[in-house]
């Protein structure tokens, strides 16, 4: 006769362990398990505010509608392009002598 310890183990034997449970269907993916690899992550984004003219909250969201893009994601592209444009010396940033304000 088979013992209750030898039947349990043979038992285990044929279940797969790739078999997810309940906990793993409710559970998201470790960071060790996690299928994507980690150059093909997006970049953890950032909420930030900004006081900003309404004329210039208008304009933004009337070319996010006209190319049917997303907001953040204009923001995004237009701030990452003046910046490298800024860093690349071809925009300067026009500031008041002595006040350290922009120019407008």
């Amino acid at each position: 006769m088979v013992s209750k310890k030898a039947q349990g183990d043979k038992l285990r034997l044929h279940q797969p362990d790739s078999v997810p449970t309940w906990q793993d269907r409710i559970t998201p993916p470790s960071k060790k398990s996690d299928p994507v690899a980690p150059e093909q992550k997006k970049p953890e984004k950032v909420y930030k505010t900004y006081w900003l003219d309404p004329s210039v909250v208008k304009n933004v969201k009337d070319l996010a509608d006209e190319h049917r893009v997303g907001i953040n994601e204009l923001v995004e592209f237009l701030l990452t392009n003046a910046i490298t444009s800024v860093k690349q010396n071809d925009l300067e940033i026009p500031v008041k002598s002595g006040r350290n304000r922009i120019a407008l």
